[in-house]
């Protein structure tokens, strides 16, 4: 974690831009030098909002961006173990669709929006703090005053990029956006009753969240399953839920601020593109081996019904003969032809008798 330095009119020897350390917050303010070192109100700037101390853009930014990594690209944001369980059961052959789609919704599941338009509002927001004195003097090259917020705008830059570049290669190496399919019906009422399902139970997390404190594990595991709610309703093709943090009385930035917390206590790891293949891995063999058991099973009563059928019309193939070429004929033809011999013969039979 980065020290945050005291943000403080009278240790700053040129402007420098602050923002609130509460993340999602869009306050921001231009710090300037006190006059003659002791002059000037707001020595020590506050966020009126949060009443926290300022902290400066270039220091909190980095916090920002890993905060919104270990969000986004949590392992616990894969497909949950059971629900897998129950599509690779009941949907064998929509479980590598279904993984693939959800790995596309993953990051929008998770917030991706919401850091994106944060990002662009704290771009946006420390340009306007810059006057047109030093936005001039930061296009010349030649001229090196106002290193500081030179030094603020590379740092939001370069997290900006760091930000994109993993949003771009999670959409184009963990997803396969060529076979993205829409899920069947039958699976996506069986995911509406999975969200259902665990919306009571996280409603009765909240209930004892509310009455006792809990283990962090136990915090983590709980914004893990209202996330992958989320995650859930956009492979539905329904926004997602704010729901449950509007009922905290807190915001939907406060996921980014646990997850943060979480990152710095080592309970978040980011999934690789080896989880993802262990994943599809898993499930390709068991279709394989489901595949192959079935085509033994239809073998093996292809194989046994030849078996009776010939132990059944033994006795009638005795009383036929064969064709010219050696073979025997038809079996269904034959033994009509047979029934028909037989019958006449008795029939025969009868009238020598009565003569």
């Amino acid at each position: 974690m980065v020290e945050h330095t005291i943000v403080s009119r009278k240790t700053t020897n040129e402007d420098r831009i602050a923002i609130c350390p509460q993340l999602g917050c869009k306050t921001i303010k231009r710090v300037k030098p006190l006059k003659f070192g002791f002059l000037g109100f707001g020595k020590y700037p506050i966020c009126n909002h949060h009443h926290l101390p300022l902290v400066y853009v270039d220091e909190r930014i980095g916090e920002i961006v890993d905060a919104s990594l270990a969000c986004l690209f949590d392992k616990s944001g894969l497909p949950p173990k059971k629900l897998l369980i129950n599509v690779n059961e009941e949907f064998p052959n929509e479980i590598n669709s279904f993984i693939n789609n959800w790995l596309y919704c993953i990051t929008i599941g998770r917030g991706a929006k919401i850091i994106s338009i944060y990002m662009d509002t704290i771009s946006k927001s420390y340009l306007k703090q810059i006057t047109k004195k030093q936005l001039k003097a930061l296009k010349d090259e030649k001229k090196i005053s106002f290193n500081v917020i030179k030094k603020g705008m590379d740092e939001i830059t370069l997290q900006y990029e760091r930000l994109l570049k993993h949003l771009r290669v999670h959409s184009e190496v963990f997803v396969n956006t060529k076979e993205l399919l829409n899920p069947s019906r039958r699976l996506r009422n069986a995911l509406k009753t999975w969200l259902k399902t665990f919306d009571n139970e996280i409603s009765e997390i909240m209930k004892v969240e509310g009455t006792q404190a809990i283990p962090i594990t136990e915090v983590k595991r709980y914004y893990d399953q209202i996330l992958n709610l989320d995650t859930c309703r956009c492979l539905l093709g329904l926004s997602p839920i704010e729901k449950y943090f509007k009922n905290r009385s807190v915001s939907a930035f406060d996921r980014f601020s646990k997850y943060f917390e979480f990152w710095q206590e080592n309970l978040t790891q980011k999934f690789t593109q080896s989880d993802i293949e262990d994943l599809c891995g898993i499930y390709k063999d068991e279709i394989k081996t489901r595949e192959y058991r079935m085509e033994n099973q239809k073998e093996i009563m292809k194989n046994d019904t030849k078996s009776r059928l010939d132990n059944r019309y033994g006795v009638i193939y005795l009383l036929t003969d064969t064709n010219i070429d050696g073979t025997f004929p038809n079996k269904m033809y034959y033994i009509g032809v047979t029934i028909r011999k037989l019958r006449r013969r008795f029939l025969e039979h009868l009238r020598s008798t009565e003569n």
